[in-house]
């Protein structure tokens, strides 16, 4: 399957809810306590680079887009080129709808992993 392919069926899965509307919805904060590590770990990262001015908030949206439709390669985020991790992380920042936790603007992180829809199409 091209690339192409792989990135618009993870686009769609990222920007659009599983019932094709816009209806709020209650954000999911669950994760799994190695990928807080990672959270907490990339918040460090972050904070080094000066990105932070508001700590919680950034950790908030980072865990709110990968538990609400764009599932992020945390791990891959975290070990990243500067470049790449800041794309993601302000492109995160700018782009979260805060009332669902997703991604608006069609904005997808470099880092964000294969959604289901992407494999079925590949």
């Amino acid at each position: 399957m091209p690339l192409w392919s792989r990135l618009t069926a993870t686009w769609l899965n990222c920007c659009v809810n599983k019932a094709g509307n816009s209806l709020p919805m209650e954000i999911n904060w669950n994760v799994q306590s190695s990928d807080r590590t990672l959270i907490d770990q990339i918040m460090e990262r972050a904070e080094k680079l000066n990105l932070v001015s508001d700590r919680m908030t950034r950790e908030m949206d980072i865990t709110a887009v990968h538990c609400n439709g764009c599932p992020l390669r945390l791990a891959d985020l975290l070990a990243g080129s500067d470049f790449d991790f800041v794309h993601d992380f302000c492109g995160i920042a700018r782009n979260i709808d805060r009332k669902t936790g997703r991604l608006r603007n069609c904005f997808l992180p470099r880092y964000a992993a294969p959604t289901e829809l992407a494999m079925e199409l590949s």
